[in-house]
């Protein structure tokens, strides 16, 4: 049964392309490599040849192992990217369509608009637009003499979507870094503005059904570009577990391929960057918790990553032995050897 375990281990470590050793097979033939490497000075070259190299590639391993077991390791800027293209693709000539229709006056916006955080968001839409390469003044956001924001004639729907916008702007500071959603416990004020931003996007929505379809369109695609950032949180910080449940909790088909590939690319990483360390895997897969989460969000490929994870712990316990401890025992011999 032991022989058994041992080809197995072998076989394992084969099939997944590691350079696994005998000697790593079991704990007793870890122990006979070890008195090898102290009673043969040839035998601890050997080791020292075989080990040292293999133990500098772990980190470049464990990347492998990543990519090929959980998700792909990806450039997170150019992929952000690609879906932002996207979601402006699918949702452009719905935008176009909507904008081309006038904004009836109407008292209940008027209301919406001249609110305390209404005026708010008006100063921040002139400044998105501007920013936009957009003339403020020609889409309607004139100032008072006070300096104020105002809208001075009857807004188009491109004005009040950058209103919307406005609102927006102001409501992501109380986000929540991990998950994406509003925080808006013990904090009226802000429960107001959203109140209002959602009054508002009703509003719009009943007066022009292509803008609300415009903005079904766009946020169905940007929402992979959230998961994918959400992914790269969940790893890269010390989340609670109850954070972790609730950001997956709002996830369907569509986004979770973005959670596991932003995921895994802050695995790899964090790996990348303590490739040095005895153990780059410390950082991300060491702890019960880690290991639990990635069970969590990788069913398919965790199994075959915690194989590899134990598969090359051995690896590690097996230089320690042959290579670590004390010198004086394997010097003396070396020392007779040569008398």
């Amino acid at each position: 049964p032991d022989l058994a375990e041992v080809r197995a281990n072998i076989a394992q470590a084969a099939d997944m392309n590691l350079p696994y050793s005998l000697a790593d097979a079991d704990p007793r033939l870890r122990q006979l490599a070890g008195s090898v490497a102290r009673f043969s000075p040839d035998g601890r070259a050997l080791a020292e040849q075989n080990y040292t190299a293999r133990a500098m590639g772990q980190a470049d391993r464990a990347i492998d192992g990543i990519d090929s077991y959980l998700a792909p390791v990806t450039n997170i800027e150019q992929r952000g990217g690609e879906i932002r293209q996207a979601a402006q693709a699918a949702s452009r000539p719905l935008y176009d369509d909507a904008f081309t229709r006038a904004a009836p006056v109407d008292e209940e916006l008027a209301g919406l608009l001249n609110s305390d955080a209404g005026r708010a968001a008006l100063a921040k839409a002139r400044v998105i637009a501007s920013n936009e390469g957009r003339d403020p003044n020609a889409m309607g956001f004139n100032l008072n003499d006070q300096g104020e924001v105002v809208i001075q004639e009857a807004p188009s729907f491109e004005t009040l979507d950058l209103v919307k916008r406005g609102l927006d702007a102001h409501l992501n500071d109380f986000r929540n870094p991990i998950t994406g959603q509003l925080d808006l416990a013990g904090n009226p004020l802000a429960g107001s503005v959203e109140g209002l931003r959602q009054r508002l996007v009703g509003k719009l929505d009943k007066l022009n059904p292509a803008y609300g379809e415009a903005r079904a369109a766009y946020a169905s695609q940007i929402a992979r570009k959230n998961a994918l950032d959400t992914g790269g949180d969940l790893a890269r910080q010390a989340v609670p577990q109850r954070q972790f449940d609730a950001a997956l909790a709002g996830m369907n088909d569509m986004t979770m391929p973005e959670v596991q590939r932003g995921y895994a690319t802050a695995m790899a990483d964090k790996v990348s960057q303590q490739r040095l360390a005895n153990n780059p895997y410390s950082g991300v897969y060491g702890s019960p918790l880690q290991q639990g989460k990635v069970a969590t969000l990788f069913p398919e490929g965790s199994d075959q990553f915690n194989r590899l994870y134990n598969l090359e712990n051995e690896m590690a316990a097996t230089r320690n032995e042959v290579l670590g401890g004390s010198q004086t025992q394997p010097r003396n011999i070396a020392d007779q050897m040569f008398q």
